[in-house]
């Protein structure tokens, strides 16, 4: 499920999850899940999942370093992703969607209460 762009900063690509309400690529509402690969994302095998609104940015696990997908279930709530390549400005992640991450290197994650992205 790939989708329209490429971001510049980061080489990341978006695409559509389907509803925010329904258990997609194995990844429950409220999760934030991460996939070593698109392989593991279509198997619904993610390597990992966040859900805790914070502050602050809390740390990957060492396996979710490096991860390929990131799938957003939250409904009103996003996620932002913080790339070791460009720690200046994290990655917006809406609610429903699945981000492909070339090779951004996402080092930690953020779920904030805001309902869209700047």
């Amino acid at each position: 499920m790939l989708a329209a762009g490429v971001l510049a900063a980061g080489g990341v690509v978006l695409g559509g999850a389907g509803p925010a309400s329904a258990t997609v690529a194995g990844c429950p509402y409220p999760y934030v899940c991460f996939y070593r690969t698109s392989a593991d994302y279509e198997a619904g095998r993610p390597i990992s999942r966040y859900r805790d609104v914070t502050d602050g940015w809390q740390y990957l696990r060492s396996q979710s370093v490096g991860a390929e997908k990131v799938y957003n279930t939250r409904h009103d709530d996003v996620a932002y992703l913080h790339l070791a390549a460009d720690p200046d400005h994290p990655y917006c992640l809406a609610p429903g969607r699945t981000v492909f991450l070339f090779e951004a290197g996402v080092d930690r994650i953020r779920i904030s209460t805001e309902a869209t992205c700047p």
